[in-house]
């Protein structure tokens, strides 16, 4: 079993880091700038996105319980 990390995948990896990471600065930004109410809303998208995944992967271990992690039920 090969495990090493192809180049695809890290090319993937740097670009998904990348853009996280410029979304993060921007969204401080914002914030500092006094524009609350325009970041307020995206945030609030966001929370309610993250906890749909964790209730989803909640649902998924109280169905089928697997000894591991969650990578384990990809």
């Amino acid at each position: 079993m090969n495990k090493g990390l192809h180049w695809r995948r890290l090319q993937m990896m740097a670009l998904t880091k990348t853009i996280g990471t410029s979304l993060f600065l921007g969204s401080g930004r914002a914030v500092t700038q006094d524009k609350l109410i325009r970041a307020f809303p995206g945030y609030t998208l966001i929370c309610f996105s993250a906890a749909g995944d964790v209730l989803a992967v909640v649902e998924i271990a109280a169905l089928v319980p697997l000894s591991g992690g969650i990578v384990t039920y990809a």
